[in-house]
Order: C-alpha cells, then structure tokens, then sequence
C-alpha cells in the first residue's frame, strides 16, 4: 500500500466523519453514550483501533521524511489507542467520560476532524 493510498483512505474516512458529526450531532453524541456503556462494543471497538494501528506500525514505521511521519503517528496513536481500551478498559471510559462532548462542542470536533481530512486527502490526492 503506497502512502498515497493510505493517505486517501485516512482523508475519506474523517471528510465522511467530519461530515456526520456536523450534520447530524445527536446521533454522534448519543452513539458515543452508547458505546462507553456498552463493554463490548468497546472492546471490539479497541481491537479493530489496536489491529489497524498495528499494520500501520508494522508496515509503515518511517520516522524520516516529511509527510510519511504522518502516517506512522496514526499508526502508533491508534495502536497505542486500542491497547487502552483493551487492557484498561476502565481508564478509557474515564477518560471518555472526562470529555463530557455536547452537541455544540461536537460541531467545533466535526469541523477540525473535517479540515483534517481535507488535509489528508489532499496529501493523498493532490500533494506528490
């Protein structure tokens, strides 16, 4: 997979959360209720994080270069990210819970999630 691939598959995926959380904010919210309420969706949830941030970091562990670093640092958060939720389970909902997101907050999330896909599609698309 070349980094412009992995690069467009990032972009897409937070241009369509980006634009989900913006356009229909109470369902974001109340799914993300649901989900720290529910251990089993948090588990699997933390086992697809841990497994995707796990072939990033395996097959994409490039610390030199401009924007190719991006990509490692999403390997290593999300690996990083699904180890929490597997093994302190506890801790994540914590820290979840901390966030406490209203529906007006949860638009200002949508927008930097949205341009952040911008940027990585575009890294993907576009920048050569």
């Amino acid at each position: 997979m070349t980094d412009s691939s992995i690069f467009q598959i990032l972009g897409l995926t937070y241009l369509a959360i980006g634009l989900g959380m913006l356009t229909s904010p109470r369902f974001y919210k109340e799914m993300l209720i649901k989900m720290i309420d529910n251990e089993a969706v948090l588990f699997v949830t933390g086992l697809l994080v841990f497994v995707i941030g796990y072939f990033f970091v395996a097959y994409h562990n490039i610390w030199t270069g401009g924007r190719t670093i991006i990509i490692t640092i999403f390997g290593w958060l999300a690996l990083l990210k699904g180890l929490m939720m597997i093994v302190i389970p506890e801790k994540s909902v914590k820290l979840y819970n901390l966030i406490k997101i209203s529906e007006g907050q949860l638009g200002v999330y949508g927008v930097i999630v949205f341009v952040l896909g911008v940027i990585l599609a575009y890294f993907g698309y576009f920048a050569l």
